[in-house]
């Protein structure tokens, strides 16, 4: 098992440095994840864990994604005000 890699509480100084910067991680990653996963970014405060939380969880499904793709591409429909090349 790998040793993680959160600094000691008893070192305040790189303690606040480190959970300043799962702060900013998890902010970058939020708005960028639709509504179907945000329970994955919810679950945990370090975004590493949420990284490896998003391979393992979405990452088993990379086989459902090229019919699902063609799926929408052979569905779309064009709306009269678009043009042909839309």
């Amino acid at each position: 098992m790998k040793k993680s890699q959160w600094p000691d509480e008893d070192n305040k100084i790189e303690y606040s440095a480190w959970e300043d910067g799962c702060e900013k991680g998890r902010a970058e990653i939020a708005p960028r994840v639709s509504a179907e996963v945000i329970h994955i970014v919810r679950a945990s405060d370090d975004p590493a864990v949420i990284w490896q939380n998003f391979k393992t969880t979405l990452g088993s499904k990379r086989w459902t994604i090229r019919p699902a793709l063609r799926r929408q591409v052979f569905h779309v429909e064009k709306r009269s005000t678009q043009p042909i090349r839309a």
